[in-house]
């Protein structure tokens, strides 16, 4: 087994591989590679600072990485981790790891980190001895649009859709710090693709949602506190499903369990947690 950058791989080629390799997963999912490269793009993925593991030339397995800086640490996020069935249990992974590391530190990263589904034990045991630790917990919720309950609006608003975001504003209105994908430099590569509906009372911001048009994903949805308890998220989330196939699904992805404010409207509008992640970290 060779262990290279993933560079010289074509993305068809690392699309099949992960089609292969997450046929058996926890939660089993196929996805084109048209899609799989724009959710890479939006990660940020390297395909030079990748990991792919080759037997007799082929790739086998792979470490999709990309690099940012985090909580003002220089930090490489692993995007996908993956080896197809006949050659897993043979310490690939380990070795990809190994590689993806040492590749890392010669670039100066303070710390890399991953996502990893909670009931997915195999994965946490090589995380550990790794040497990643839990920094978070993750709820990942989903639902189709004829499923979920609105709640009714208590106040005036004026609801717009601009192409002009507000990132330093958008901050003071989140309690926790968003995850990797959802995160503003995040959202900024592949701008295109997504929605901005801003919320006023008056004249005043008092909430936003951020919405991927074609797939229903919400990156961000937040409410200025003093504006909060008056429908108003459930309100811009009506406006985003104008339009859109009643069948089809909303999703948050990785939303910090701590977040109070995102449970108790998950609750009201019924949106339930489909399954949950940890977030890791490893120090260098």
């Amino acid at each position: 087994m060779k262990y290279n950058s993933l560079s010289p791989s074509t993305k068809n080629e690392i699309c099949n591989v992960l089609n292969d390799a997450f046929s058996d997963y926890v939660i089993p999912f196929s996805i084109p590679t048209e899609r799989f490269e724009r959710i890479n793009e939006r990660r940020g993925s390297d395909y030079k600072l990748s990991t792919g593991a080759y037997h007799e030339d082929v790739l086998v397995g792979f470490i999709i990485n990309a690099c940012d800086t985090w909580n003002e640490k220089k930090t490489i996020y692993d995007c996908f981790t993956g080896v197809v069935p006949e050659h897993k249990r043979n310490g690939i992974a380990n070795q990809m790891f190994e590689f993806s590391f040492s590749k890392s530190q010669k670039l100066g990263m303070e710390q890399y980190m991953l996502e990893v589904i909670t009931s997915n034990f195999k994965a946490h045991e090589l995380y550990f001895k790794k040497g990643f630790n839990i920094s978070r917990h993750f709820n990942i919720f989903r639902e189709k649009i004829s499923n979920i309950t609105p709640v009714k609006l208590k106040c005036n608003i004026r609801i717009e859709k601009t192409e002009l975001p507000d990132w330093d504003m958008y901050d003071t209105f989140q309690d926790i710090l968003p995850s990797w994908q959802n995160s503003h430099n995040s959202i900024k590569r592949t701008f295109d693709d997504f929605d901005i509906f801003h919320a006023y009372q008056q004249d005043v911001l008092a909430g936003y949602m951020i919405a991927e048009r074609n797939t229903g994903d919400i990156p961000q949805l937040a409410v200025k506190d003093s504006y909060r308890r008056n429908g108003i998220a459930s309100a811009l989330l009506k406006e985003f499903c104008i339009g859109r196939c009643k069948d089809s699904s909303l999703s948050f992805l990785n939303i910090d369990s701590r977040c109070e404010s995102f449970n108790n409207f998950a609750k009201a509008i019924k949106l339930p947690t489909i399954v949950n992640q940890y977030e890791m970290i490893k120090e260098f």
